[in-house]
């Protein structure tokens, strides 16, 4: 996606915007979680919320077996940009950025595309949501992306499509989309397909979401 500077802008403003309620310095606030040190630093919700709100950033570990098998097939399970290169020599060096951040805040492992197309979006605009209160929207399993764009185009007044990365309870965060439920006081995820405990992504100005929702609504139909 070609970012002017107004797309730029338009970014900004709307992550400002889809940010979490949190309560920060005494204060009550809507604002993006940008790391684990925000995160331990502020309350979520409200002070008698956050410990319950807290405590679902939570995983099964991994079984030493799924993880000899991730070690041994993907270049997205080895502990260095070089051990990986050697799987897979075309891997953007920044997707071990991207790994980096999200497994300092939680999970055990990162699932990565060969290619992150929305890549530079993710790793500059994106932010964490908790999903324990995530609003269920059944949709059809396995098509984050198609489900989110028909929520969003049937409520474009109130949602904004986001699309990351979700952490599962399973401990590995995979490629994911969904949506943001924007209300007067709080933000929720809308979530399609099953529950999720974290996300991490970008939230898509309109402009952006009735492409994203173009291009996954017409390539479905080829």
């Amino acid at each position: 996606m070609n970012t002017t500077e107004k797309t730029i802008q338009d970014l900004i403003v709307t992550r400002n915007a889809c940010g979490s309620r949190v309560v920060l310095d005494g204060k009550s606030c809507i604002a993006p979680i940008d790391d684990k040190a925000f995160f331990d630093k502020c309350l979520m919700y409200s002070d008698s919320k956050n410990l319950h709100a807290k405590n679902t950033v939570a995983w099964r570990p991994m079984s030493d077996d799924w993880k000899e098998q991730c070690r041994s097939n993907s270049f997205w399970f080895q502990d260095t940009v070089a051990e990986a290169k050697k799987m897979f020599p075309g891997m953007d060096e920044r997707l071990f950025e991207l790994k980096a951040r999200l497994l300092d805040f939680a999970g055990e492992a990162v699932c990565l595309p060969p290619y992150e197309e929305d890549l530079e979006n993710i790793l500059e605009y994106g932010q964490f949501w908790l999903g324990y209160n995530a609003e269920m929207v059944k949709g059809e399993a396995c098509q984050c992306h198609k489900n989110s764009a028909r929520v969003w185009q049937k409520n474009k007044d109130k949602t904004v499509i986001c699309t990351g990365y979700a952490l599962s309870a399973d401990g590995m965060w995979r490629q994911h989309s969904w949506l943001i439920h924007r209300k007067p006081r709080s933000n929720r995820i809308v979530e399609t397909t099953r529950p999720r405990v974290l996300y991490y992504g970008f939230a898509m100005p309109p402009e952006l979401s009735e492409r994203f929702a173009d291009e996954v609504l017409d390539s479905i139909m080829f």
